[in-house]
């Protein structure tokens, strides 16, 4: 999985945790490589609705959920992503030896 955002990179970097937008499926309680330098779990894959991007848009790294949307759309060709997925960093220096 790869983050083209800053701020999703950090927020999952500096907390351990992310919710990010996505316009594809996936299956929940699996492990996901992140920029080939971390491991993450998928935790939830939630729908993309106005109440779940109000809900997390606290773990997303954005200061509010329009600038999380406007940043989604961005990154998407103008659309906003069908999915939220919840990521939790399993350990920071996993790939490091």
């Amino acid at each position: 999985m790869r983050f083209k955002s800053q701020k999703a990179l950090n927020q999952l970097l500096t907390h351990g945790i992310v919710a990010t937008m996505r316009d594809y499926e996936s299956l929940p309680q699996r492990h996901v490589i992140i920029n080939g330098k971390h491991l993450g779990f998928l935790c939830t894959i939630l729908p993309t609705t106005e109440e779940n991007i109000r809900k997390y848009y606290k773990l997303s790294g954005f200061s509010t959920p329009e600038e999380w949307i406007n940043e989604a759309k961005k990154l998407h060709h103008g659309k906003l992503p069908k999915y939220i997925f919840i990521i939790e960093l399993v350990k920071k220096d996993f790939f490091k030896r």
